[in-house]
């Protein structure tokens, strides 16, 4: 009789151990479903709130040159050395691609991300890659 309890535990925690290298192997997977879900659940949101208005509205924020939202000239001149234009080009850039220009450090990053979320922007997290484009309506 303790034979079989003995293999049953066993069998169970080589269940166990399976469904944890599986949950290893497919969490990229997982982290890139999560964010088209965010993405997916932003957009249902803002078009919920006010179809016509929610759209239009994001698309003139996303069409927006930096030096319109409060970004400082210096700043400015650094975004469009790497061709970043629109603030639809600069919620696309990771904290990474920002910060491996020259002359743009923490400070200005920082600049850039308060001057983001003063038009409803949301700073990216570890779920997200980039700055959600879902700004609040």
């Amino acid at each position: 009789m303790g034979g079989n309890l003995a293999g049953a535990n066993r069998k169970r925690r080589e269940r166990r151990g399976r469904r944890i290298e599986e949950r290893k192997r497919t969490k990229p997977q997982r982290d890139e479903a999560r964010l088209k879900r965010i993405v997916e659940l932003s957009a249902r949101l803002v078009s919920s709130i006010c179809p016509k208005e929610g759209e239009q509205k994001l698309e003139r924020l996303l069409a927006m040159s930096p030096a319109e939202i409060g970004i400082s000239v210096r700043t400015t001149n650094c975004l469009k050395e790497r061709d970043i234009f629109t603030v639809n080009d600069l919620v696309h850039c990771t904290p990474d691609d920002l910060l491996s220009i020259a002359g743009f450090g923490e400070k200005t990053l920082e600049e850039v991300y308060k001057a983001l979320e003063e038009i409803g922007f949301h700073r990216p997290t570890t779920e997200t890659l980039a700055f959600a484009v879902t700004p609040n309506v």
